[in-house]
């Protein structure tokens, strides 16, 4: 594949995850006062299926695969685990777009994601937001919850854009 190639799909990918991100602020603005569970559920599964879109456009633009079936093959291949996805990008591709660190915490399944200038926000894993009925788990949302999703989507905003910028730039 060409870097044009991968650059499209890049796009694609930043594209529909600042979609997923804009649609999760819209959504929460005439609402932060509101505390819906089942609502704030599938907030979270987006904002997951953002971050992960993001993360994995970048791992496009490094890919060496030879094709599509290829390429769909590696993104598959790192499932849903952002941290495995940082890691596989290396500090320095993270630092590019403000990333400093992804780290899971096993106690809450939340990621904690560091920027560069300092700021924190939080990522659901993925498979346990969708199925943490298995292990019988009980969410709490404290009442400043929407306020912090909001702020996550906002930092994940920036850092979608600055991804897709270093994307169009690359050479690779």
């Amino acid at each position: 594949m060409d870097t044009r190639e991968k650059q499209k799909i890049a796009f694609c990918m930043t594209t529909r995850a600042s979609q997923a991100v804009k649609f999760v602020k819209d959504y929460l603005a005439p609402r932060l006062n509101d505390i819906d569970e089942p609502w704030l559920r599938w907030l979270y599964i987006l904002l997951s299926f953002a971050f992960e879109l993001i993360l994995k456009s970048r791992v496009v633009m490094l890919s060496n695969a030879s094709d599509i079936n290829k390429l769909t093959n590696e993104l598959k291949s790192h499932s849903h685990d952002f941290a495995k996805i940082s890691s596989k990008l290396g500090q320095a591709e993270l630092n590019t777009v403000g990333i400093k660190s992804v780290i899971l915490n096993s106690i809450n399944s939340k990621y904690i994601v560091e920027t560069t200038s300092g700021k924190k926000f939080y990522v659901e894993d993925f498979n346990d937001i969708r199925y943490d009925f298995m292990s019988k788990k009980m969410r709490f949302v404290p009442s400043d919850e929407h306020k912090k999703i909001n702020d996550s989507a906002e930092i994940m905003l920036g850092i979608s854009n600055k991804m897709q910028e270093v994307n169009n730039k690359s050479k690779s």
